[in-house]
């Protein structure tokens, strides 16, 4: 009985000290180092990579010129939520189209590029929300992977730039210039 009575007694006694000590503050400490600086990234311009593959492209019209070659018509639309209509009314939406390595400005209107025996006209359309990439393909069908990069920038960074003569072209500059993160 003395046994379980001590043994009693010493947990109540390490229960209380648990309790008292566990609500003690004391002085505050120094402060910290700071931490490394990182590179300040960009919250009003923002960007977006997308990869369409074969299967995701909506085959929308086909011609036949009647000299021995067509054209196909393909589109997809993927949500992109940095297009609002702020940056429809006021802003300013560039789209690239990657190619060998590289990101090559397209435009909204239609641009012809040869590639090998047939020709493809790249280009883009956007809603509050959504942007869709169209492909005009002659004497082919699409296949493969096509690798898009969309950037959005607010109308406060091209007022903040606009003293600047910016290349909108070369995603390179682009990149440089408003600080994007790869």
């Amino acid at each position: 009985m003395k046994k379980i009575s001590k043994l009693l007694n010493l947990f109540l006694v390490l229960s209380m000290s648990i309790i008292v000590f566990s609500n003690c503050e004391g002085p505050e400490g120094p402060t910290g180092k700071d931490g490394l600086n990182g590179t300040d990234g960009n919250a009003n311009v923002k960007y977006q990579i997308f990869t369409i593959n074969t299967a995701e492209w909506n085959l929308n019209h086909e011609e036949n010129s009647g000299y021995g070659y067509y054209y196909r018509y393909y589109s997809v639309s993927k949500p992109c939520t940095g297009i609002t209509q702020d940056i429809i009314d006021n802003g300013l939406i560039l789209c690239y189209q990657k190619y060998d390595n590289i990101y090559y400005q397209i435009d909204m209107a239609e641009k012809d590029e040869p590639t090998d025996n047939y020709y493809v006209n790249s280009g883009y359309s956007v809603t509050v929300g959504n942007i869709s990439f169209h492909e005009r393909i002659y004497n082919a069908n699409i296949t493969g992977q096509y690798v898009y990069k969309v950037v959005v920038i607010s109308a406060t960074q091209m007022a903040s730039h606009k003293n600047q003569k910016v290349d909108y072209k070369d995603y390179n500059e682009v990149k440089a210039i408003f600080n994007l993160s790869e």
